[in-house]
């Protein structure tokens, strides 16, 4: 699975070894990657980027929550992919907020199967409507995987 137009995903934690997993993964599956573990940067990049796909650890980002917000508010609608720990992905407060939630570990399969999920429903609600999106949840299909 590629990027649609070659645009990127925005991958933001701080955590060296999700960062390493996460990169790797989405490699496999042809996503470039632009990493930010900084807080200041991370709205900045969000604003100015291209990003198809932004990926928020929930657990190390303090700013998640202004994250979200400013990724909602731009008129590019990128698709927001959370992941939490193993335990706690559905009691976040911002998994509601998500289009896609994971939980860790993380694999290339998963996130491979998951993304293409996500693109094809994206799809399928542009081509019916340009209303909205509907999300996948943490309780459908797609949402939180095991």
């Amino acid at each position: 699975m590629t990027s649609p137009n070659g645009t990127e995903c925005l991958l933001v934690s701080r955590n060296s070894e999700f960062l390493r997993r996460m990169t790797a993964s989405l490699a496999q599956v042809g996503m470039p990657t632009t990493i930010c573990s900084q807080d200041e940067r991370v709205l900045e990049l969000a604003g100015e980027g291209n990003y198809v796909v932004v990926v928020i650890d929930l657990q190390t980002i303090p700013t998640a929550s202004e994250l979200v917000s400013c990724v909602r508010s731009l008129e590019r609608q990128s698709m927001l992919v959370g992941v939490a720990g193993r335990l706690n992905a559905t009691e976040h407060p911002l998994v509601q907020q998500m289009d896609l939630v994971l939980n860790q570990p993380v694999s290339a399969a998963r996130v491979k199967k998951s993304l293409k999920q996500l693109f094809e429903a994206r799809a399928r609600c542009n081509s019916k409507s340009m209303a909205g999106f509907s999300h996948v949840r943490p309780d459908s299909p797609a949402g939180v995987q095991p």
